[in-house]
């Protein structure tokens, strides 16, 4: 049975332009169509529908319904309680969506009774939170309220017209290892909604969804599912983005650009750099450059990495530089790092 890749909601993120919106709905159709004659290629549509645009309300609904039939029922729950959420808030623009959010919810409420009155209470607590910050909107009342959203996965739970408003604080927090660093409340909770555990460096916010980097690194611990973000040009320093990085492997890449700490991508400049599995005399397998790829002179440059199991997928602009499937370990996790400055836009984690 294929893992769970629960996909995060971006309910503190920027909002998918409306060209990931379109693509999300193409590829979601292509989903609907494809799954009677082939789930694999079917659920394939639907997760990468997903990556354009987690709020996908026929990606989720038809997601869940999958998971159910293979009987996984904590991913199928997960995704209908989601697809529950975002039909509900299209069902007037679109009739159609009423029946499927009915299905949606009796098929939640069959797989977990609870769900429902866990929901209600988690909206509950979240207007009572909003209620708090209004009246006291002081620097360590806005901190400590945005610790007890992200803790709870709030963004996760309740749709965003239920989130509570807090304020973005003027002071800056600490990251998960505890130093101080340049990340505002804001910041940290729309990384976090994002997918990512760990996030550290400097982050300046320069729009939605869109950041200044310095030294800054975020990492997610996951194992299969994917890692996608835009890197803006202007960037002066290099950016990676791996899956299944593991610690064993820092030294390997301090030997030699030929090897790296995960699977994935290393881009500079206008140039990437491409690290796929290869096996060792030992029989283990790790990461090493496959090939470098030029890169167009455009405004901005798409990385998506993709593992399910050990069929791994690389690509950059939409073209497939690997795709791979090697008995690698399972271990480590997903990280993006940024050495030097960079502007990146919509890092996303999404797994398990």
């Amino acid at each position: 049975m294929k893992k769970l890749m629960t996909i995060f909601a971006a309910a503190a993120m920027a909002a998918c332009s409306v060209a990931d919106e379109r693509e999300a709905a193409a590829l979601a159709d292509t989903g609907v169509a494809l799954l009677n004659t082939s789930k694999e290629k079917a659920r394939s549509c639907l997760l990468r529908a997903l990556v354009h645009d987690s709020r996908n309300p026929v990606a989720l609904y038809e997601l869940g319904k999958l998971y159910e039939t293979e009987g996984d029922t904590t991913a199928a729950a997960n995704f209908l309680s989601r697809a529950a959420t975002e039909l509900g808030m299209r069902e007037k623009n679109n009739p159609a969506y009423a029946s499927k959010r009915a299905d949606a919810l009796r098929r939640l409420q069959k797989l977990n009774p609870y769900a429902a009155q866990y929901t209600a209470h988690m909206e509950e607590y979240a207007a009572e939170l909003g209620k708090i910050v209004k009246k006291s909107s002081d620097a360590m009342t806005i901190e400590e309220a945005s610790r007890r959203v992200e803790t709870l996965s709030l963004g996760r739970v309740i749709s965003a017209d239920k989130m509570p408003l807090i304020p973005r604080a003027a002071t800056k927090t600490a990251d998960r290892a505890g130093n101080s660093s340049g990340i505002a409340p804001d910041v940290e909770r729309a990384l976090t909604a994002a997918g990512w555990n760990t996030i550290s460096g400097t982050w300046k916010k320069l729009a939605e969804g869109k950041y200044e980097v310095s030294d800054g690194r975020l990492a997610a611990k996951k194992c299969d599912g994917a890692v996608q973000l835009f890197v803006h040009r202007g960037s002066t320093g290099t950016v990676e983005a791996f899956i299944r990085t593991r610690d064993k492997f820092s030294d390997w890449g301090e030997m030699t650009e030929r090897f790296a700490r995960g699977y994935g991508v290393v881009l500079k400049d206008r140039n990437a750099r491409i690290y796929t599995p290869a096996r060792f005399i030992d029989g283990e397998y790790g990461p090493v450059l496959h090939h470098d790829s030029s890169l167009p002179d455009q405004a901005r440059h798409l990385i998506l990495i993709t593992i399910q199991d050990s069929k791994m997928e690389i690509s950059v602009n939409g073209k497939k530089e690997s795709n791979c499937n090697y008995p690698i370990p399972k271990e480590g996790g997903f990280e993006i790092k940024v050495e030097g400055t960079a502007i990146i836009e919509t890092p996303q984690a999404a797994g398990k």
